[in-house]
């Protein structure tokens, strides 16, 4: 279960300091939303008052975290970006991708449709340690609606470039 204390609540345009970039991923949170990192909140659980929060000091995630912030994730919101603009251009295809990250290096990968793959995108983020699910969920959730709004400014094609 993670720590209920460390999840930001969700912001309102006015807070973004620009509300025209509202929506754009990795903008709310600037300022307001200061969740601290999976790393930070388990290493320091003694200073939070939380006494649901595990210390361990000698944690760490399986990836280096990176310098960005914790709410939201960016690779959620993208990876579910892409989805939803590659179901609308392509449709619910299979498709198969060699990985340069995974490990062990070039492993090979098969999924039913993007949506499958955003949602394991989603997950990794978790599972190596780097964002706590809510970040990760919001940012997919986010990244849907992106996904939605540049679908629907693509100019319509032929029957072979965008789904029916």
């Amino acid at each position: 279960m993670e720590p209920t204390h460390l999840t930001p609540q969700a912001a309102r345009p006015e807070d973004s300091g620009n509300p025209r970039a509202v929506g754009a991923p990795g903008v709310l949170r600037a300022g307001r939303l200061r969740a601290p990192r999976p790393i930070t909140a388990i290493q320091q659980a003694d200073l939070d008052g939380n006494t649901d929060t595990e210390l361990d000091a000698s944690w760490g995630p399986m990836r280096p975290t990176p310098g960005v912030p914790e709410y939201i994730s960016t690779h959620s919101a993208l990876g579910e970006a892409a989805a939803v603009v590659l179901t609308e251009t392509l449709g619910p295809t299979p498709f198969t991708m060699t990985s340069t990250t995974a490990l062990p290096a070039g492993s090979t990968r098969s999924f039913p449709d993007f949506y499958s793959a955003s949602l394991e995108n989603t997950r990794s983020r978790v599972w190596v340690g780097v964002h706590f699910r809510k970040a990760c969920d919001d940012g997919r959730a986010m990244g849907h609606e992106i996904g939605a709004i540049v679908a629907d400014l693509l100019p319509p094609g032929d029957d072979h470039t965008r789904a029916p």
